[in-house]
């Protein structure tokens, strides 16, 4: 997988705010939301520097980022959110979300790649 879709897949997620689930449930019916996730790869925090991607929830529990299909999963009790991608099994981003809707996390495509990742809906 090329570094640019690593990027973009940071999204994250995320990334990830379908207005996202917390409130999901009752925002399931609302629409896609889209987040827009600074991710940065090899890093323990986000800098000011990593690369912003934007990265669409839809509330079927699908997700698109650069093009790239995947699925995303809310966990209510733990406030988490994980992204995993169709083409790229092994890359799964997951995060806690803060405040009303934003998220941050870690991202981890396999083969000791690791990074983190903060995204916010727009």
């Amino acid at each position: 997988m090329t570094q640019k879709l690593l990027r973009g897949f940071l999204a994250l997620a995320a990334l990830a705010a379908l207005t996202l689930p917390g409130e999901a449930d009752a925002r399931r019916n609302s629409g896609p939301t889209t987040l827009e996730i600074a991710y940065c790869w090899g890093l323990q925090e986000v800098d000011p520097w990593c690369p912003i991607t934007y990265l669409t929830l839809y509330e079927d529990g699908t997700l698109e980022v650069e093009g790239e299909p995947g699925e995303w999963t809310w966990d209510q009790p733990s406030h988490t959110l994980t992204m995993t991608f169709d083409n790229y099994p092994s890359l799964v981003y997951e995060g806690e979300q803060y405040g009303n809707s934003c998220y941050e996390g870690t991202m981890d495509a396999g083969g000791g790649l690791i990074g983190v990742w903060e995204g916010c809906p727009l």
